[in-house]
Protein backbone atom coordinates (compact mmCIF):
# COMPACT_ATOMS: atom_id res chain seq x y z
CA UNK A 1 0.00 0.00 0.00
CA UNK A 2 1.27 3.58 -0.76
CA UNK A 3 1.32 6.78 0.49
CA UNK A 4 1.02 10.60 -1.00
CA UNK A 5 3.87 12.27 1.16
CA UNK A 6 6.19 15.25 0.94
CA UNK A 7 10.18 14.40 0.61
CA UNK A 8 12.88 17.17 0.30
CA UNK A 9 14.20 16.85 -3.51
CA UNK A 10 16.66 19.27 -4.76
CA UNK A 11 16.22 21.41 -7.54
CA UNK A 12 18.25 21.38 -10.27
CA UNK A 13 18.86 25.28 -9.62
CA UNK A 14 19.92 24.49 -6.33
CA UNK A 15 21.82 21.05 -7.10
CA UNK A 16 25.77 22.15 -7.48
CA UNK A 17 27.83 21.23 -10.37
CA UNK A 18 31.07 19.20 -9.87
CA UNK A 19 33.59 21.51 -10.24
CA UNK A 20 31.40 23.98 -7.38
CA UNK A 21 31.16 20.89 -5.35
CA UNK A 22 34.73 20.81 -5.31
CA UNK A 23 35.83 24.31 -4.81
CA UNK A 24 33.18 23.56 -1.24
CA UNK A 25 35.78 20.83 -0.61
CA UNK A 26 38.35 22.80 -1.08
CA UNK A 27 37.21 25.70 1.03
CA UNK A 28 36.20 23.37 3.56
CA UNK A 29 38.93 21.55 3.90
CA UNK A 30 41.09 24.85 4.31
CA UNK A 31 38.43 26.10 7.19
CA UNK A 32 39.01 22.81 9.08
CA UNK A 33 42.93 23.10 8.83
CA UNK A 34 42.79 26.90 10.24
CA UNK A 35 40.17 26.38 12.88
CA UNK A 36 42.78 23.35 13.81
CA UNK A 37 46.16 25.64 14.09
CA UNK A 38 43.89 27.93 16.06
CA UNK A 39 42.61 25.65 18.58
CA UNK A 40 46.67 24.31 18.91
CA UNK A 41 47.66 28.02 19.92
CA UNK A 42 44.21 28.36 22.46
CA UNK A 43 45.80 25.30 23.97
CA UNK A 44 48.95 26.38 23.85
CA UNK A 45 48.22 29.78 25.55
CA UNK A 46 45.84 28.39 27.80
CA UNK A 47 48.93 26.09 29.40
CA UNK A 48 50.57 29.19 29.58
CA UNK A 49 47.79 30.81 31.68
CA UNK A 50 47.98 27.97 34.01
CA UNK A 51 51.94 27.96 34.33
CA UNK A 52 51.48 31.63 35.00
CA UNK A 53 48.61 31.19 37.97
CA UNK A 54 50.97 28.30 39.72
CA UNK A 55 54.39 30.49 39.51
CA UNK A 56 53.46 34.13 39.77
CA UNK A 57 49.87 34.70 41.47
CA UNK A 58 50.60 38.73 41.34
CA UNK A 59 51.11 38.78 37.39
CA UNK A 60 47.34 40.14 36.85
CA UNK A 61 48.24 41.71 33.53
CA UNK A 62 50.01 39.09 31.99
CA UNK A 63 47.31 36.60 32.59
CA UNK A 64 44.41 39.19 31.18
CA UNK A 65 46.76 39.79 28.45
CA UNK A 66 46.09 36.21 27.60
CA UNK A 67 42.62 35.76 27.85
CA UNK A 68 42.10 38.72 25.38
CA UNK A 69 44.47 36.87 22.84
CA UNK A 70 42.63 33.51 23.44
CA UNK A 71 39.27 35.46 22.78
CA UNK A 72 40.48 37.13 19.96
CA UNK A 73 41.61 33.22 18.73
CA UNK A 74 37.46 32.01 19.83
CA UNK A 75 35.96 35.04 17.46
CA UNK A 76 38.78 34.10 14.45
CA UNK A 77 37.78 30.18 14.69
CA UNK A 78 34.08 31.55 14.88
CA UNK A 79 34.29 33.30 12.00
CA UNK A 80 35.83 30.48 9.80
CA UNK A 81 33.32 28.18 10.76
CA UNK A 82 30.56 30.94 9.77
CA UNK A 83 32.32 31.56 6.26
CA UNK A 84 32.03 27.80 5.42
CA UNK A 85 29.66 27.50 2.75
CA UNK A 86 25.96 26.00 3.68
CA UNK A 87 24.34 23.69 1.35
CA UNK A 88 21.01 25.33 -0.39
CA UNK A 89 17.70 24.22 1.29
CA UNK A 90 15.77 21.76 -0.65
CA UNK A 91 12.55 22.19 -2.37
CA UNK A 92 9.69 20.14 -1.15
CA UNK A 93 7.65 17.95 -4.28
CA UNK A 94 4.84 15.80 -3.93
CA UNK A 95 5.92 11.92 -4.14
CA UNK A 96 3.94 8.72 -4.18
CA UNK A 97 6.29 6.33 -3.11
CA UNK A 98 6.10 3.47 -0.13
CA UNK A 99 7.47 4.08 2.77
CA UNK A 100 10.97 2.28 2.71
CA UNK A 101 14.08 3.29 3.98
CA UNK A 102 16.82 4.03 1.81
CA UNK A 103 19.99 1.98 2.29
CA UNK A 104 22.37 5.00 3.92
CA UNK A 105 25.83 4.25 2.25
CA UNK A 106 28.51 4.98 4.31
CA UNK A 107 32.04 5.04 3.47
CA UNK A 108 34.72 4.43 6.53
CA UNK A 109 36.67 7.74 7.39
CA UNK A 110 39.92 7.91 5.69
CA UNK A 111 43.30 7.22 7.78
CA UNK A 112 44.12 11.23 7.23
CA UNK A 113 40.86 12.11 8.52
CA UNK A 114 41.28 9.25 11.78
CA UNK A 115 44.47 10.62 12.58
CA UNK A 116 43.29 14.18 12.08
CA UNK A 117 40.36 13.55 14.59
CA UNK A 118 42.39 11.51 17.16
CA UNK A 119 45.07 14.47 17.82
CA UNK A 120 41.74 17.24 18.08
CA UNK A 121 40.79 14.67 20.66
CA UNK A 122 43.87 14.89 22.21
CA UNK A 123 44.21 18.29 21.72
CA UNK A 124 40.29 18.53 23.80
CA UNK A 125 41.96 15.99 26.85
CA UNK A 126 44.70 18.58 27.71
CA UNK A 127 42.68 21.30 27.57
CA UNK A 128 40.04 20.30 29.83
CA UNK A 129 43.17 19.00 32.09
CA UNK A 130 44.35 22.83 32.08
CA UNK A 131 40.91 23.38 33.14
CA UNK A 132 41.32 21.13 36.26
CA UNK A 133 44.57 23.02 36.74
CA UNK A 134 42.81 26.51 36.68
CA UNK A 135 40.97 25.55 39.26
CA UNK A 136 43.15 23.89 41.61
CA UNK A 137 45.07 27.07 41.65
CA UNK A 138 42.05 28.91 42.23
CA UNK A 139 41.35 26.91 45.54
CA UNK A 140 44.71 27.41 46.71
CA UNK A 141 44.03 31.28 46.55
CA UNK A 142 41.01 30.83 48.04
CA UNK A 143 42.84 28.82 51.48
CA UNK A 144 45.43 31.50 51.60
CA UNK A 145 42.89 34.15 51.93
CA UNK A 146 40.94 32.01 54.37
CA UNK A 147 44.38 31.87 56.40
CA UNK A 148 44.89 35.22 56.21
CA UNK A 149 42.08 36.39 57.79
CA UNK A 150 42.28 33.65 60.01
CA UNK A 151 45.70 35.49 61.25
CA UNK A 152 43.76 39.00 61.42
CA UNK A 153 41.33 38.14 63.76
CA UNK A 154 43.84 36.76 65.77
CA UNK A 155 46.10 39.85 66.15
CA UNK A 156 42.78 41.92 66.30
CA UNK A 157 42.17 39.90 69.41
CA UNK A 158 45.34 40.07 71.21
CA UNK A 159 45.43 43.89 70.72
CA UNK A 160 41.59 43.56 71.99
CA UNK A 161 43.25 42.14 75.39
CA UNK A 162 46.14 44.18 75.43
CA UNK A 163 43.34 47.23 75.35
CA UNK A 164 41.63 45.46 78.20
CA UNK A 165 44.86 45.68 80.24
CA UNK A 166 45.53 49.50 79.84
CA UNK A 167 41.83 50.34 80.90
CA UNK A 168 42.27 48.26 84.12
CA UNK A 169 46.04 50.20 84.64
CA UNK A 170 43.98 53.43 84.09
CA UNK A 171 41.32 52.61 86.46
CA UNK A 172 43.92 51.31 89.21
CA UNK A 173 46.01 54.92 89.03
CA UNK A 174 42.90 56.58 89.28
CA UNK A 175 41.79 55.34 92.25
CA UNK A 176 44.78 55.64 93.35
CA UNK A 177 45.34 59.41 92.37
CA UNK A 178 41.25 60.03 93.63
CA UNK A 179 42.61 58.00 97.36
CA UNK A 180 45.92 60.28 97.46
CA UNK A 181 44.27 63.65 97.12
CA UNK A 182 41.12 63.02 99.31
CA UNK A 183 43.60 62.15 102.23
CA UNK A 184 45.51 65.78 101.54
CA UNK A 185 49.18 63.78 102.15
CA UNK A 186 51.89 63.98 99.73
CA UNK A 187 53.53 67.13 97.80
CA UNK A 188 52.34 68.55 94.83
CA UNK A 189 55.10 67.30 92.51
CA UNK A 190 54.48 63.43 93.15
CA UNK A 191 50.37 64.47 92.35
CA UNK A 192 51.72 66.28 89.15
CA UNK A 193 54.04 63.24 88.66
CA UNK A 194 51.21 61.04 88.86
CA UNK A 195 48.64 63.24 86.74
CA UNK A 196 51.09 63.33 83.76
CA UNK A 197 51.79 59.39 84.28
CA UNK A 198 47.94 59.10 83.73
CA UNK A 199 47.89 61.84 80.82
CA UNK A 200 50.70 59.43 79.20
CA UNK A 201 48.50 56.47 79.73
CA UNK A 202 45.23 57.97 78.50
CA UNK A 203 47.01 58.76 75.10
CA UNK A 204 48.43 55.82 74.81
CA UNK A 205 44.99 54.29 75.69
CA UNK A 206 43.42 56.35 73.22
CA UNK A 207 46.12 55.50 70.26
CA UNK A 208 45.31 51.85 71.20
CA UNK A 209 41.74 52.39 70.94
CA UNK A 210 41.90 53.61 67.54
CA UNK A 211 44.47 51.18 66.23
CA UNK A 212 42.13 48.72 67.40
CA UNK A 213 39.08 50.56 65.54
CA UNK A 214 41.26 50.73 62.50
CA UNK A 215 42.04 47.40 62.68
CA UNK A 216 38.35 46.31 63.39
CA UNK A 217 37.42 47.87 60.26
CA UNK A 218 39.93 46.39 58.71
CA UNK A 219 38.94 42.83 59.36
CA UNK A 220 35.10 43.81 57.89
CA UNK A 221 36.73 44.76 55.24
CA UNK A 222 38.76 41.13 54.49
CA UNK A 223 35.58 39.18 55.56
CA UNK A 224 33.70 41.08 53.25
CA UNK A 225 36.29 40.80 50.93
CA UNK A 226 36.59 36.85 51.38
CA UNK A 227 33.14 36.79 50.88
CA UNK A 228 32.92 38.19 47.44
CA UNK A 229 36.48 36.52 46.69
CA UNK A 230 34.56 33.05 47.87
CA UNK A 231 31.43 33.79 45.29
CA UNK A 232 33.16 34.89 42.58
CA UNK A 233 35.46 31.51 43.37
CA UNK A 234 32.15 29.94 43.08
CA UNK A 235 30.76 31.48 40.02
CA UNK A 236 33.96 30.86 38.43
CA UNK A 237 33.92 27.01 39.60
CA UNK A 238 30.20 26.67 37.80
CA UNK A 239 31.74 28.55 35.03
CA UNK A 240 34.92 25.99 34.53
CA UNK A 241 32.49 23.13 35.14
CA UNK A 242 30.37 24.55 32.12
CA UNK A 243 33.87 24.85 30.16
CA UNK A 244 34.98 21.46 31.08
CA UNK A 245 31.17 19.90 30.01
CA UNK A 246 31.61 21.89 26.69
CA UNK A 247 35.32 20.23 26.08
CA UNK A 248 33.41 16.83 26.51
CA UNK A 249 30.76 17.91 24.26
CA UNK A 250 33.56 18.48 21.79
CA UNK A 251 34.89 15.25 22.38
CA UNK A 252 32.05 13.31 21.69
CA UNK A 253 31.62 14.74 18.56
CA UNK A 254 35.27 14.52 17.75
CA UNK A 255 34.25 10.63 18.14
CA UNK A 256 31.14 10.96 16.20
CA UNK A 257 32.85 12.03 13.31
CA UNK A 258 35.23 9.31 13.82
CA UNK A 259 32.87 7.19 13.21
CA UNK A 260 31.73 8.12 10.16
CA UNK A 261 29.14 10.86 11.07
CA UNK A 262 29.08 14.21 9.11
CA UNK A 263 26.86 17.16 9.07
CA UNK A 264 28.01 18.00 12.74
CA UNK A 265 29.50 21.67 11.87
CA UNK A 266 26.69 23.53 13.19
CA UNK A 267 26.75 21.30 16.63
CA UNK A 268 30.70 22.72 16.84
CA UNK A 269 29.84 26.11 16.23
CA UNK A 270 27.59 26.20 19.23
CA UNK A 271 29.86 24.29 21.42
CA UNK A 272 32.69 26.70 20.52
CA UNK A 273 30.19 29.37 21.30
CA UNK A 274 29.12 27.68 24.46
CA UNK A 275 33.44 27.70 25.59
CA UNK A 276 33.65 31.54 24.50
CA UNK A 277 30.91 32.35 26.44
CA UNK A 278 32.48 30.43 29.79
CA UNK A 279 36.18 32.07 28.99
CA UNK A 280 34.40 35.96 28.47
CA UNK A 281 32.91 35.14 31.85
CA UNK A 282 36.29 33.78 33.65
CA UNK A 283 37.73 37.09 32.43
CA UNK A 284 35.21 39.04 33.65
CA UNK A 285 35.67 37.84 37.12
CA UNK A 286 39.35 37.57 36.98
CA UNK A 287 39.27 41.10 35.74
CA UNK A 288 37.00 42.09 38.96
CA UNK A 289 38.83 41.00 41.18
CA UNK A 290 42.01 42.40 39.98
CA UNK A 291 41.13 45.62 39.35
CA UNK A 292 41.61 45.24 35.55
CA UNK A 293 39.67 46.86 32.94
CA UNK A 294 37.04 44.45 31.26
CA UNK A 295 36.67 44.38 27.28
CA UNK A 296 33.55 44.02 26.55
Amino acid sequence: MSRSFAVPLPSPKSMPSSPEKHQIDLNLDGCVLGVAANVKLLLKLIQDHSDACNKDAVDHSRRSQIVTIMITIIDDIRSRIDAVPRHPVPELRRCNTDLRRRPNPSQPPSLEDHYRLRKELTASVAARKSLEKMFSSLGKEKEFIAAELARKVQETQGLEEHVSDLKAQNEMLLEKVTAFKGGGGGTSAVVAALEERNRALSEQLLKALERYRGLKRRVKEVKEENLRAQEAFEAIEREAAEGIDCVGGIRRLVLVEADGGRGGTRKVEEVVAAVEHALRGIRARAGREDGLPVAA
